[in-house]
């Protein structure tokens, strides 16, 4: 792909082939990796959308993709190549990219302690967490050693 890939932009992404529950199938995916990040690296970060829509489901974003309803489904974010990402087809609203951040930080930011990730990987997980809620593109703010916050 040679337009550059814009964090919240959606494209159509080949998600296929796949793994036990994993969405498959060409469909849009949100960009949530950092723009810088994806200016870099040969991959992104995203998050598919789906159609059947299921409300009561804590791990979805409601939007709208091209005029049609959708969800986000931010419980099945992954990182993929660019080779699997096809044109853009529409770019998420502000106020939807907003609630994805916010479930963002409820999801993963719990999972970090969950599982035991402790001293200087959780600081560095919290504060990666921070900068994609913030949408810090990649100035993420950092603990120095003296304790205060900076930029990197």
């Amino acid at each position: 792909m040679s337009q550059p890939i814009e964090r919240y932009g959606i494209y159509l992404a080949d998600l296929d082939p796949t793994r036990g529950r994993e969405i498959a199938k060409t469909r849009p995916v949100i960009v949530v990796s950092l723009d810088a990040m994806n200016r870099h690296l040969d991959t992104v970060v995203v998050c598919p959308l789906t159609t059947p829509l299921h409300p009561r489901w804590r791990g979805r974003v409601p939007c709208a993709c091209a005029g049609r309803r959708a969800e986000i489904a931010v419980d099945q974010i992954r990182t993929i190549s660019k080779e699997r990402l096809g044109r853009r087809v529409d770019r998420l609203a502000p106020s939807a990219a907003a609630q994805l951040r916010q479930l963002s930080v409820e999801m993963y930011g719990q999972w970090a302690r969950s599982f035991g990730v402790r001293g200087r990987q959780h600081v560095f997980l919290g504060t990666l967490v921070i900068a994609l809620y913030q949408g810090d593109s990649f100035g993420m703010a950092r603990r120095h050693r003296s304790g205060r916050t900076g930029r990197m």
